[in-house]
């Protein structure tokens, strides 16, 4: 018997991390006809600085997974596709990013602390400085 033929390596394009204060969104890359017709699953690991990897799964349709209950810290994410039989891509270029768990300041407006029915407004537009607001009173 002759060498085994092995299909070509298929590396995927990158992925796209949008962190908040505990969550990310993974946009996975596009899923072309050659992706689809070797993938049928993406697998999408994330970690905490140096912590063990997490790992989630999402079928090769998906473009995007939401992560939430992130603590703070410096987090890794990474994406390979998965194939039926247990065959795998290399994994696409790692994506790190701070989730910071801050949360965002109170609003000066809620509840609105303005009388007569005027419409409070903390839009930096009008205001200088964070905490401050403006009343705007009804015509009449």
């Amino acid at each position: 018997r002759g060498p085994r033929c092995q299909q070509p390596v298929i590396r995927l394009g990158p992925i796209f991390v949008t962190l908040s204060r505990t969550s990310a969104r993974v946009t996975f890359p596009p899923a072309t006809s050659q992706i689809r017709s070797r993938f049928q699953v993406w697998q999408l690991q994330y970690r905490r600085g140096s912590d063990q990897w997490s790992t989630l799964q999402y079928a090769i349709s998906t473009q995007n997974a939401d992560i939430t209950n992130l603590a703070p810290g410096t987090y890794t994410f990474r994406v390979r596709g998965v194939s039926s039989s247990g065959g795998m891509s290399p994994f696409s270029a790692s994506v790190s990013g701070i989730v910071d768990g801050t949360p965002p300041p109170p609003d000066p407006c809620q509840p609105n602390p303005c009388q007569n029915g005027g419409n409070c407004n903390s839009d930096s537009v009008f205001v200088s400085q964070t905490n401050q607001f403006v009343c705007f009173c009804r015509s009449g």
